[in-house]
């Protein structure tokens, strides 16, 4: 690594950063064995940046491959496209209160029967992530949670 970043140094070139997950392979093992690394690197030199000022990196969310790749925005207002939400994301922070757990248990419990486990757990996800994005709406815990994909 010290050489790319030798390289990196005598090119002029300069990490972008990114916005989301920073990791773009994974091995897709399970358990101890899981491992994810940021392989990837959107860099530009001293002129790319004079020229696009506002740009933004993002890492892709794929389910067919161990490698994401990352998307460059040359103008953060193309990034930012009204009408594409975001994804909706489970929040760490809500784990530690009681009425989200309550929430969650709630919405698993309201599910329908359902031929076979797999399209129980599907609904039952499903109904849990409509339910979490009611509630942080009212609890006022996330920015912009109408934004979404639902």
């Amino acid at each position: 690594m010290e050489d790319f970043y030798s390289a990196m140094n005598d090119c002029g070139l300069r990490d972008l950063g990114y916005k989301g997950d920073r990791f773009t392979w994974s091995n897709n093992r399970e358990g101890a064995q899981f491992t994810k690394k940021g392989l990837d690197r959107a860099l530009g030199n001293s002129i790319w940046l004079d020229q696009w000022k506002s740009h933004a990196v993002e890492v892709v969310l794929v389910h067919t491959s161990d490698h994401k790749p990352i998307l460059i925005f040359m103008d953060v207002k193309d990034f930012e496209v009204p009408g594409r939400a975001r994804p909706f994301r489970y929040e760490a922070k809500w784990a530690n209160r009681e009425d989200c757990k309550k929430v969650v248990e709630d919405a698993w419990k309201a599910t329908m029967l359902f031929p076979n486990k797999l399209a129980k757990t599907m609904d039952s996800l499903h109904s849990c992530k409509l339910k979490l994005v009611e509630w942080s709406r009212v609890t006022d815990l996330n920015p912009d949670p109408k934004q979404w994909t639902l």
